[in-house]
C-alpha cells in the first residue's frame, strides 16, 4: 500500500523485573486495564480523528516509517476493520490491536 514507506521499529522499554521473584510485576487488581471493541465503521467523524491521534501517538513511540496521514488511511479507512482498544486505569488508551476475525 505504501512502497515508498520506510517501517522501522524503536527501541522499546521493558517492564522492571521483582528483586524478589525475577519476574515483571503485575498491576495491582486496582489498577487493570479494561478492553474495548469497536468497528471503525462505528465510529463517528469526531471519535474517529481522536481516536487515530491517540493511536497514532502511540505508535510513534515504537515505530516510525508512517506519517498520521498514511497510517489512519491503513488502519482507520476501512469501516470493516474492528480495533482491539487497551485502556489504563486512569482511562488514557495504553494499547491497540487491528483485529480481523475469519468467519
Amino acid at each position: 500500500m505504501f512502497a515508498s514507506a520506510s517501517f522501522a521499529y524503536r527501541p522499546v522499554r521493558i517492564p522492571a523485573l521483582s528483586a524478589s521473584t525475577g519476574r515483571a510485576r503485575r498491576p495491582s487488581a486496582t489498577r487493570r486495564a479494561r478492553t474495548e471493541r469497536v468497528r471503525v465503521g462505528g465510529l463517528d467523524d469526531a471519535r474517529r480523528r481522536a481516536l487515530a491521534d491517540e493511536m497514532f501517538s502511540l505508535f510513534v513511540e515504537t515505530c516510525t516509517g508512517f506519517t498520521r496521514g498514511e497510517f489512519e488511511r491503513l488502519f482507520l479507512r476501512d469501516p470493516e476493520t474492528e480495533l482491539e482498544l487497551t485502556f489504563g486505569a486512569s482511562g488514557a488508551l495504553r494499547g491497540f490491536s487491528i483485529v480481523r476475525d475469519r468467519g
